[in-house]
């Protein structure tokens, strides 16, 4: 494999590590007994998330990588209409308003009736002359299918496109 300037090659080892931080917390989640800690894989989600949205050009890595068809790390893209760039209901379609509602703190996590578990991550931006208020809510379940997502397609930004070549008979 031919090297990457230093700058992708940065960005790819902080989603790697990401990726793999996560991981952790999920074993520790699945296996409280064998953890020293508690843990909460939502709370995890969230700093994912945040980390990648704050430390990557998210916007370059997704846009990288969607025009590769046939390829094992544009799979999981195509699960999520969060990843999809056609969905402006969709994370990557909102990303430039995510990164101003982190700007100025405008981010805020939400929890249960009770209180006592995390249910997800909202992002907000005040109306101001030239637009509307806006509001974007990723609960537990949509927040988990995005962080997985992209901890999955983000390392491979930068490297060759892995090729898949179908038999004839097969399309």
């Amino acid at each position: 494999m031919e090297a990457t300037e230093p700058r992708t090659e940065r960005m790819r080892l902080v989603t790697l590590g990401l990726g793999r931080n996560l991981a952790q917390i999920r074993w520790a989640w699945e296996h409280p007994a064998k953890a020293y800690d508690h843990v909460s894989v939502p709370m995890q989600l969230v700093m994912t998330l945040l980390g990648l949205v704050v430390l990557c050009p998210l916007e370059e890595m997704v846009f990288d990588l969607a025009d590769d068809e046939l390829t094992t790390r544009r799979i999981p893209a195509v699960v999520s209409r969060d990843l999809d760039l056609h969905n402006p209901e969709g994370f990557v379609a909102n990303l430039p308003r995510w990164r101003r509602a982190v700007a100025t703190g405008r981010v805020e996590l939400f929890t249960d009736a009770k209180g006592r578990k995390l249910d997800g991550v909202r992002a907000w931006l005040p109306p101001s002359p030239d637009t509307a208020a806006w509001t974007m809510t990723l609960d537990t379940a949509r927040l988990a299918e995005l962080v997985t997502c992209l901890t999955a397609i983000l390392p491979a930004w930068g490297t060759p496109p892995i090729r898949v070549t179908l038999p004839p008979n097969v399309r």
